[in-house]
């Protein structure tokens, strides 16, 4: 019994000194979180961001507790958007900032949360501690009374010891990406343009007017029906300085690939040509209809979200050539259309949907 008396001893006096504490966690980090991203452009809300970043880091940081702020701002940058991240340090007035460079929002914001978890996540402090302003606040928690019945069961050990494995805990943490919500817009974007245009060559002058088109945009494809209507001032045609003017309107089929600042387009185009002189044998020998087929090349710069500018240079060859005869018993044409029709433009873009 003697043996038994000193184990039951040597319990007691254990139970009575404080446990070993647990090896400790990484240190957490908090952040406050400030989003201003640019409305219709199909970036997450701030809840979507704060679960984002916490399946790169296993564990919800966004806190409103938190002394540091992550603020992200989102700009255009012609057909893509920049995110400006920044972590202002409030102990020594500095901050961490850097700038993401992507085409859609959300998959931009994803890339933020990876620069995150990169930056000031548990690799970035391996070794060392984070900084106390970045540490998140403790979390209370009430636990189970510290009078509890665990003596008992451990005096049983001593008086019947067994074996017993040791099991280390293990934890695991997930790291597959939150599911995206199935966003309900069309997969392509639509717009307007309308602008000025001027004909270096096809008609018996420059001529000048303008045009307008609407078109369907996808990632790398794009089409386009346009209008254009032109007339030449100067009052002079053929050899001659015959008075009169030509115009001429078009209608343009346009299916374009599409680059980031350049579109390379075909046309096809359906025009009218008339031309008004002072005589009453005007253009009889033709109804004036022509079919065109060219190619047209589009320079365009992004302002803002709903707002653009294109420039254009088009070539057009026309499947038929027109004569003028103020008098049907000369063999030679006052004026003869040439086929090929050269013409540039501007126009401002105007961006319906995004």
């Amino acid at each position: 019994m003697a043996h038994r008396a000193a184990a039951l001893a040597s319990a007691l006096v254990a139970l009575a000194l404080p446990r070993a504490a647990a090896a400790e966690p990484a240190p957490k980090i908090a952040f406050r979180l400030d989003l201003q991203a640019l409305p219709g452009r199909g970036c997450p809300t701030a809840e979507e961001f704060g679960l984002i970043l916490a399946a790169e880091f296993g564990y919800l940081l966004v806190r409103d507790d938190a002394r540091a702020t992550l603020r992200i701002e989102t700009h255009p940058n012609g057909n893509k958007l920049d995110a400006v991240i920044t972590v202002p340090d409030p102990e020594s007035n500095g901050e961490w900032r850097r700038v993401l460079t992507q085409g859609d929002c959300r998959e931009l914001l994803y890339d933020v949360a990876v620069l995150v978890s990169i930056a000031f996540g548990p690799r970035a402090w391996r070794g060392s501690e984070p900084p106390p302003w970045l540490v998140a606040p403790v979390d209370f928690e009430v636990g189970r009374p510290v009078l509890d019945f665990e003596p008992s069961s451990a005096i049983v050990k001593l008086l019947h010891p067994v074996e017993e494995e040791a099991y280390e805990p293990v934890v695991v943490v997930s790291k597959e990406p939150l599911p995206r919500p199935i966003e309900d817009k069309p997969p392509f974007k639509v717009e307007a343009a309308l602008g000025p245009a001027v004909m270096l060559h096809g008609l018996p002058g420059v001529a000048v007017g303008g045009n307008g088109l609407l078109g369907l945009r996808w990632r790398r494809f794009a089409v386009a029906a346009e209008l254009r209507g032109l007339i030449t001032p100067a009052s002079g045609i053929g050899d001659h300085e015959l008075p009169g003017r030509a115009s001429v309107w078009a209608a343009s089929a346009l299916p374009c690939y599409a680059f980031e600042h350049i579109d390379a387009c075909g046309a096809a185009t359906f025009s009218h040509l008339s031309i008004d002189v002072e005589s009453p044998l005007a253009l009889t020998q033709a109804d004036g209809f022509s079919v065109g087929f060219g190619a047209r090349i589009n320079g365009r710069v992004r302002l803002s979200e709903r707002l653009g500018l294109l420039g254009f240079f088009d070539l057009n060859v026309q499947s038929r050539t027109f004569v003028l005869k103020l008098d049907a018993s000369r063999t030679v044409a006052d004026w003869r259309s040439p086929l090929l029709r050269l013409a540039v433009g501007a126009a401002v873009v105007i961006h319906l949907s995004e």
